[in-house]
């Protein structure tokens, strides 16, 4: 069975130099180069969440990511 059967009605084809896939766009305009731009996003995030960034982090992490609980607080999940 050919695999293109089983999923045509599933696949998108893409024509053209300029690609958007998960808020990134891929340009192919120049033959043998790549252009990968977030600037359209990075627009609709500044209009989704216009608060003032009046403060920096190195990570979105928590500072408490990789703390350990006190083994007395720790709730295992059941083996099954």
């Amino acid at each position: 069975m050919y695999w293109g059967d089983l999923y045509s009605n599933r696949i998108t084809v893409n024509r053209g130099n300029v690609h958007d896939y998960l808020g990134m766009d891929f340009d192919y305009i120049q033959k043998g180069k790549l252009y990968v731009s977030m600037i359209k996003y990075l627009k609709k995030v500044f209009t989704a969440f216009p608060e003032k960034i009046t403060t920096v982090a190195a990570t979105p992490a928590s500072d408490h990511l990789f703390e350990l609980r006190d083994e007395s607080e720790q709730k295992l999940l059941p083996e099954e």
